[in-house]
Formats: C-alpha cells, structure tokens, sequence
C-alpha cells in the first residue's frame, strides 16, 4: 500500500472562503488544553530561537513538535495563505514510502516514514478546513508524551495580528508567549544576511548586496525584515489582548545567563537545569560588518523602537547603545 504525502485538498481561495466566520465560533480542539501551559515563541526571527527550541525540546517537561522547530501556522497557512518555504522544499513528490516496506525494514525507512505521515499532516494543516485547528493540534502535539508544558517557536509570529494573537490565547485555560529581542538594527543586519544566504548562496551574498537589502528594506515597514525589528510593534499588539503575565521578554544579548534560564523554566513552570550549555553556533560571516552609513540609516528608522523598549524595560543591553550614532543616547 503506498502512501501519498501530497493529498488532495481545498486550495487556499477555497479554503479561507470556507473558514471564513466558523473559526470565531467552533470551540478549539480539546487537546490543546492537555498540558498545563501551551507557550508560543513569537520570534524574533535572528535573535536565538534555534538555540531555546533545542533547549526546550531537550527538556523532560516540555515538548515541542519532532522533525520541525517553525510551524508558521498562525502566520500563514490556515488563513488560505502562501505554504511556507520550508514545508515546500522538504515535502516529498508522489508517493514517498511503502508501508510494508516501511514495516519489513525498521530504523531508516520506519523513521523517513514518520516523518512523511507529519509532513503530510502539516501541509493539510494548510489546505484542508478545521475551524477548531485539529489539524494543527495533530502536527502540533507529534511525539506528545504528556510533558507538562507544550508549544512551539516561529519567529514569523512577530507579525501576526491582535486577531490572530487573541485567537492563539484562547486556544487552552493557560497560554503564554515568549518574545525575544536583540539590538534591532543587528537584528536587521543578521535577518537580511540570513535570506540573502538561502536565495543566493554562501558566496555571492556579499556586504554590499546585504547593504541593498537592509536600505530596501528601510522602505518595507509593513511586511519586510524592518517589521521584524519594530519590536514596540510586536508588543504593543501582543499587550492589547494578551494579559502582561502571560507574557515573557528576554533580551538576546542576555539570553544564555544561567539567571536567565532559570527565568524562562520559572515563567513556564518547569525544572530550571543546573547548567546550560551556553555555546551559541554561528556559522562563517564572509558578508562582513555593517557599514556605518548603512548602520547610521538603520538606527535613524528604528529609533522608535529603541526609545520605545528603553522606555518600557528600562535598562537594555550595552550592545544597543551605538554612542557613534548621532542622536541615539
């Protein structure tokens, strides 16, 4: 019996048409409130994610969905929009895997076909209607081994809507969302690199063209990577329907302080480990540093964003306060 990883489903026209009211009223999928506390990493996106999501997925307590850190589902797919990147590159054309075969010959091909079954699960999650996310809860809740606490982390939430946002948090009794920022315009530098990297290569993303980009993007305030650093943005919508306590903030330039740890396991209501590995992987920077213009420009258009956190969490990171740049104390 082969299995089709690519199933027929509602394209996402008909799929956000059909949705469309019934989510507001179906009540969500009861699985949702299993553990004790549902938690959303809402990003943002370079600012050390990748790191908590290990972290967390290490942690007996906690369970974050196997094969896949980013799920985007509340930033993409299951309001009929755009399948997210990382789904289409590794969803499997036609059928992928026997199940027999599978069965005949466990390890390699038993564990590529589990994988399969919950890639397959997650592009329904897209395309195929569940006003209560059941289809969500089922790639949400893979490998689930009644761990206390679950979730997942997808930078892309950052921009989510208050809609969306409210949505999220009525999912289960207790749902808390963490939210972690760095210097924004480091942020900005790192994010531009970062997709330049996947559209271009290694070698061709050059200082210069992640220059063009940061400045391009200077002009993208609603859906380019300066979003992604408007952090006052993020919060205040977060903040307009989302009480402060359910509500963790941590600074990427902290995040790896064993107090800081023992934080976040406090705000999730688990066990605080008694030391953490603290080695953060940064792969070869051949685009170089930021050119002070580009930096100076950078700093000039997220100043908001600046004046805003320095105004709400008092005391930032040393690495925020650039003296070279005119205007920003």
């Amino acid at each position: 019996m082969a299995v089709t990883v690519r199933e027929a489903g509602a394209t996402s026209e008909n799929f956000a048409a059909s949705t469309a009211g019934a989510a507001s009223k179906a009540m969500p999928d009861p699985r949702f409130a299993r553990p004790d506390c549902l938690f959303f990493g809402i990003g943002s996106e370079k600012c050390g994610t990748s790191w908590l999501n290990q972290f967390l997925s290490g942690h007996p307590e906690v369970h974050v969905p196997r094969y896949q850190k980013e799920l985007h589902y509340w930033s993409s797919g299951h309001r009929g929009k755009k399948i997210p990147w990382l789904l289409e590159k590794q969803m499997p054309r036609g059928p992928v895997m026997s199940f027999w075969g599978s069965v005949l010959r466990p390890g390699r091909n038993l564990r590529r076909f589990r994988r399969n079954l919950f890639l397959q699960k997650w592009w329904k999650a897209f395309t195929v209607p569940s006003p209560t996310h059941s289809i969500y809860c089922d790639v949400l809740f893979t490998g689930y081994r009644k761990e206390k606490v679950a979730g997942e982390i997808t930078p892309a939430y950052a921009r989510c809507t208050a809609g969306t946002f409210a949505e999220m948090a009525a999912l289960a009794p207790d749902v808390r969302f963490i939210f972690i920022m760095r210097d924004p315009v480091a942020r900005l530098w790192s994010g531009c690199r970062h997709r330049l990297r996947i559209e271009l290569g290694q070698q061709n993303t050059t200082t210069q063209a992640v220059s063009d980009r940061v400045l391009s993007s200077l002009a993208e305030s609603e859906t380019g990577p300066l979003r992604l650093s408007s952090y006052n943005r993020t919060i205040q919508t977060l903040e307009s329907v989302v009480a402060a306590e359910r509500i963790a903030y941590f600074f990427y330039e902290t995040l790896f302080q064993q107090s800081e740890i023992e934080r976040l396991c406090a705000f999730l209501d688990v066990e605080s480990p008694a030391a953490i590995d603290k080695a953060v992987h940064v792969g070869a920077d051949a685009s170089g540093e930021m050119p002070p213009e580009v930096a100076r420009k950078a700093r000039e258009a997220l100043a908001p964003t600046n004046d805003f956190c320095r105004a709400k969490f008092g005391t930032l990171p040393p690495e925020w306060q650039d003296k070279t740049v005119v205007g920003d104390a």
